[in-house]
């Protein structure tokens, strides 16, 4: 059919039985494919942390601060907590700030990484159906933070 999504065919074990056919949507694939992806990215960094926690330990952290751009982090964050938030029927929506520039230098691994565990938190202690928003503000000057984010700077 013109204009028709394609789909591609996975085969589900039964036991005893013929595998079946499960169509599946070629975006939905996609979708899952780049979800795989990102877990796997986030699981290779949970092992290296393993090794930086050595190393800090024998005070020899190395930090890789890199040009990178926001949205990916982010992203890669909410990817790697979307099947869990699915799960619970939580809606996990980013609000970034329009004054946030669009490249920064940091450590973006290490960053994602610390978004992992406050959305998957975030995820778990919501109600069911519920929502986490991840907003992300750009403060240019220590006098513009809370009280509280400042004291924690200084």
């Amino acid at each position: 059919q013109p204009g028709a999504a394609a789909a591609a065919a996975v085969a589900a074990p039964t036991p005893n039985a013929a595998p079946s056919v499960v169509p599946i949507d070629t975006a939905e694939l996609l979708d899952h494919l780049e979800t795989m992806e990102v877990c796997t990215q986030h699981l290779q960094v949970l092992v290296d942390n393993l090794v930086d926690k050595q190393q800090m330990e024998a005070s020899k952290l190395h930090v890789e601060v890199r040009e990178g751009f926001v949205s990916d982090t982010l992203d890669g964050a909410v990817r790697a907590t979307k099947a869990r938030a699915r799960e619970r029927g939580i809606d996990v929506r980013v609000a970034i700030g329009a004054d946030v520039p669009p490249v920064l230098y940091g450590d973006h691994q290490l960053i994602r990484q610390v978004l992992i565990n406050f959305l998957s938190n975030a995820i778990k202690f919501s109600p069911r159906d519920g929502r986490v928003v991840v907003a992300v503000t750009h403060v240019r000057r220590r006098s513009e933070c809370s009280p509280q984010m400042a004291q924690m700077a200084a």
